[in-house]
């Protein structure tokens, strides 16, 4: 789950650990939102120092960022709110000690399971199901 810089790498991390981060958070990842670790990964790389310089490891900062673009933050408490724009960039780090403690509790689960236990993959390698809901 590293890159040949010896860094976790966000994409494998969150393609690991997303499903069962959006399930505790009552999301349908599959369903809804399957696609969205590419659709927004470059945005995300501008915003890499300033989390890492205030203790947020990137790959954790990048699973939170990514729930601005879901309509359960969007729009709601990010984005274009009731209350007036509240920028996606600057919503992720007031936010992190409301969801660090989730992202923790996944990757402890995780990490001493087996994925596979976990997921099912389609022929080509890719997770089309999560069995997260089991364990949530």
């Amino acid at each position: 789950m590293f890159n040949i810089d010896g860094e976790i790498d966000e994409y494998k991390w969150c393609k690991k650990h997303l499903p069962l981060f959006f399930a505790k958070l009552g999301i349908d990842f599959w369903g809804r939102y399957p696609g969205i670790i590419n659709a927004h990964s470059s945005k995300a790389n501008n915003l890499r120092y300033d989390w890492e310089k205030n203790g947020l490891p990137f790959h954790k900062g990048f699973a939170i960022y990514l729930l601005t673009y879901l309509r359960e933050y969007g729009g709601v408490e990010v984005g274009d709110t009731p209350n007036g724009w509240v920028n996606p960039a600057f919503w992720v780090l007031p936010n992190k000690d409301r969801f660090l403690p989730i992202l923790d509790e996944v990757e402890r689960i995780l990490e001493v399971s087996d994925i596979s236990e976990f997921t099912e993959y389609n022929k080509n390698g890719y997770p089309i199901k999560t069995h997260a809901e089991k364990i949530r």
